[in-house]
């Protein structure tokens, strides 16, 4: 039986320390040495009284940004009172059928949001609270101000079948009525801007590999006109969608399009904004803000950035994979495309 407690205790005291602390310079920074036991005892007796970095944390909504210098206050002393020792700030929505009771909404990314962050990491640090924060707002990040070019991407597939029985025929379809039918379940849609990239006829049955034929030399025509060789066909349709999501929960100036997340300047110039507007990295709040973070990608079906292509060139010897597209993309329900098709996948290394 002791040595089933002295497990388990344990047990919750490695699930308390999963995050261990950045090491502190000065005695009035936060704790950041491992806990040092020399038996049983010990850990008993810090399991009765566990020092500050054992209790719980807490995800703390900003709902709407509506907060101000007091009522952050009034909320950090509540979670102190009742043993809680860290924070993780979370500017999200605010519910539209609540009322603000007078509260006005703060912009992210605002002069006054970094006041207010500015106050609750210093009265964090005066109640020796842990802080973090999410780089942003909601899932994932994005926002009003970013350019198209900077905005989310997916390359989606829409499929059309052909029959033209044993003599061959000619097929006629609108470009915009293509671009019309492409429209994937995402769980927070923004307006896209629908590109055709791609367009390829392709055997309804392949039992070995092939190309196709490729018709991309119509894919800026107003009307894309056909000839389909006998036989049962499909013709891909490769689109491209830019900005088709919205942030999911995002707080006003931090809700709108999502951006590229396989755009390296675009990643980075969404964080040079977090960063430039906070400067975590000098007095007042340097060393106070224990971790900004991401906490979840949901990307919803994002595969493609404008570099795509010449990214594969460089990296596989000047092939390129969209001959084989139609063998690589299919339609996979809300989250709108993954690589699926065993024989690519058995064969990816040739």
């Amino acid at each position: 039986m002791r040595k089933i407690l002295t497990y388990l205790l344990t047990f919750c005291l490695l699930l308390s320390c999963i995050l261990p602390l950045q090491a502190a310079e000065k005695k009035d920074k936060l704790p950041a040495n491992p806990v040092q036991l020399k038996n049983e005892k010990d850990l008993y007796q810090l399991f009765r009284t566990p020092d500050n970095r054992h209790y719980p944390y807490v995800r703390w909504w900003w709902n709407g940004g509506r907060v101000n210098k007091k009522e952050i206050y009034r909320q950090l002393d509540i979670m102190k009172a009742v043993g809680i020792s860290g924070v993780e700030i979370n500017p999200i929505s605010f519910p539209g059928d609540t009322d603000p009771v007078g509260h006005p909404a703060i912009e992210t990314f605002s002069d006054e949001w970094a006041e207010m962050v500015k106050i609750a990491v210093l009265a964090c640090k005066e109640r020796n609270m842990v802080c973090d924060m999410i780089v942003g707002s909601g899932w994932p990040y994005g926002g009003e101000f970013l350019p198209r070019e900077k905005q989310i991407q997916m390359l989606t597939v829409h499929t059309i079948d052909l029959d033209s029985q044993m003599t061959g025929s000619s097929f006629t379809i609108d470009r915009e009525e293509i671009l019309h039918q492409v429209n994937p379940a995402i769980m927070a849609q923004n307006e896209p801007e629908k590109e055709l990239m791609y367009l390829r006829l392709m055997p309804k049955q392949i039992n070995e590999f092939t190309e196709g034929i490729s018709i991309d030399e119509q894919v800026n025509n107003e009307q894309i006109t056909i000839q389909v060789p006998s036989g049962k066909h499909v013709l891909y349709c490769f689109v491209k969608l830019t900005g088709y999501m919205s942030v999911i929960e995002g707080a006003p100036g931090a809700k709108g399009p999502v951006v590229n997340h396989y755009n390296g300047k675009a990643v980075r110039k969404y964080l040079d904004k977090f960063s430039d507007k906070l400067d975590l990295k000098n007095p007042p709040l340097k060393g106070l803000v224990r971790a900004a973070f991401t906490d979840s990608f949901e990307l919803e079906g994002a595969n493609w950035d404008f570099t795509m292509l010449q990214e594969f060139r460089e990296r596989k010897e000047n092939m390129t994979f969209i001959p084989i597209s139609p063998m690589l993309y299919a339609k996979s329900g809300i989250w709108a495309i993954r690589w699926t098709n065993p024989m690519v996948q058995n064969s990816q290394n040739r």
